[in-house]
């Protein structure tokens, strides 16, 4: 579920990835077809409403514990190898790339959103604003070797 939450998120910002959300999306349903989230995913009305629905996993928590029923490592690595991959396209500008991580991190339950890696995704374009785009370059790496 970590890699679907990843992907819908890129996909949320605007990077192009609705093909590997998709076939994530499949895979998971196949496994477990029971699962009432997975099939809401798989039989959404549109691609919105999918991609919305399983951005919104992220915020589940146990009622009892309170805790994150994601695993964040998991999370992360999947985020982070994601996020790598879109980087390495250079389809879309460094201000622009680093305008959509922030709109991912703004996504974040408060449980992550101030943990390393994630917390980069919201300052590694800070550089940007004084010209240095070696700086946030080398932010945006150490983020995504963070679970390397």
């Amino acid at each position: 579920m970590e890699k679907l939450i990843a992907l819908g998120l890129l996909y949320f910002v605007g990077f192009d990835v609705w093909d590997d959300f998709s076939a994530q999306a499949d895979k998971l349903f196949l496994g477990a077809p029971d699962n009432e989230d997975l099939i809401y995913i798989e039989f959404a009305s549109d691609k919105k409403d999918a991609v919305i629905h399983a951005v919104s996993l992220i915020n589940n928590t146990n009622t009892v514990t309170g805790v994150l029923q994601i695993d964040t490592s998991a999370f992360g690595e999947e985020l982070m190898a994601a996020l790598e991959a879109e980087f390495n396209k250079n389809e879309i500008s460094l201000p622009a790339y680093s305008e959509r991580t922030m709109e991912i991190w703004r996504c974040f339950p408060l449980e992550i959103a101030y943990k390393e890696p994630f917390i980069s995704l919201d300052y590694a374009g800070d550089p940007l604003g004084y010209g240095d785009e070696k700086r946030c370059r080398g932010l945006f790496h150490k983020a995504f070797d963070f679970y390397k």
